[in-house]
């Protein structure tokens, strides 16, 4: 990597995707850019690099965009936020023998919701998401909120890294965690996971990842331009399968199969709740709105 490189941060999610596909496929190098991309293992890493100037760039969740420009978690750094990479995405995952529990009372009468908060209220139960900071924290506590279930006051909200999350399922130190996938599926394929709703459900095609990008210099300059001027990222999805190179490297540290059943909803329908939404994840389209942020988005996770 030069010195010239523009260093980008993605944690190991699906909906990193259009970040590393525009990497491997090349489509930054067409337009003059030279970017590293650098995979971090918590949230909390890529606002540290980011503050600090270790990250030029990073797929970030807009809440923790907002957080590092106003100084509400160390330094205070300015974030321009052009460009939206994913719509939706989340789901809330528990401890099987909770899911089990939790659907059969469903299936009895009411919601999965309501069947949910009746085991939880004040039970000081421990559900984990993946930063202080992030649309999953926004959207479990909203989504607990609709059956009577007060986070700090009737349960526990920790903060776990998304590659820690099934350790800590395992373990037994969480009941459950809303993260992005594929570790809901990852958890439901080491069998000690069942996810029982998707933020879909919560808010359709609700802003999930953006690209957060340190103003000021050259070459962050050049890549806001490149993103939205030329569309870098929906590129990687219209490329003809058959051209698509295969990359020897696996970004997501997961299975191939794990990344695909959970990207698009025609590869997982029925992996989820039978009350499933027709989409999970969208990616960027412009029929979909996905690339654009607007203010009625920052309105809603700002609490307005």
């Amino acid at each position: 990597m030069s010195d010239f490189a523009i260093r980008v941060g993605v944690l190991k999610l699906t909906d990193s995707a259009p970040v590393i596909a525009a990497h491997e496929l090349g489509f930054f190098a067409d337009e003059g850019l030279e970017v590293a991309l650098s995979i971090e293992p918590s949230w909390a890493n890529v606002a540290d690099k980011l503050a600090y100037g270790a990250l030029d760039a990073a797929a970030i969740v807009p809440p923790l965009a907002i957080a590092v420009s106003l100084g509400l978690r160390g330094p205070e750094q300015r974030l321009i936020v052009p460009y939206a990479l994913s719509l939706g995405g989340n789901g809330v995952t528990l401890a099987k023998s909770l899911a089990d529990a939790v659907r059969a009372e469903a299936v009895r009468g009411g919601s999965v919701v309501e069947a949910l908060a009746a085991r939880l209220r004040g039970t000081g139960a421990k559900l984990a998401v993946v930063h202080e900071y992030s649309t999953h924290n926004l959207q479990l506590r909203y989504w607990l909120a609709t059956a009577g279930v007060e986070a700090d006051r009737d349960i526990e909200i920790v903060v776990t890294p998304p590659a820690r999350t099934l350790e800590a399922l395992r373990s037994g130190r969480i009941l459950g965690f809303c993260a992005g996938a594929p570790w809901g599926d990852i958890a439901a394929r080491a069998g000690v996971g069942v996810s029982i709703a998707t933020s879909e459900q919560i808010w359709r095609h609700a802003p999930e990842k953006v690209l957060g990008v340190r103003p000021g210099r050259t070459r962050t300059r050049k890549l806001c331009t490149a993103c939205c001027a030329r569309y870098i990222a929906p590129r990687a999805f219209a490329t003809p399968r058959e051209t698509r190179p295969t990359s020897p490297r696996c970004w997501l540290g997961a299975p191939i199969s794990t990344s695909s059943r959970t990207r698009s909803c025609r590869r997982c329908r029925g992996r989820w709740a039978a009350s499933r939404p027709p989409c999970f994840i969208a990616m960027p389209r412009p029929i979909r709105g996905a690339r654009t942020p607007t203010g009625c988005m920052g309105k809603w996770r700002d609490g307005g």
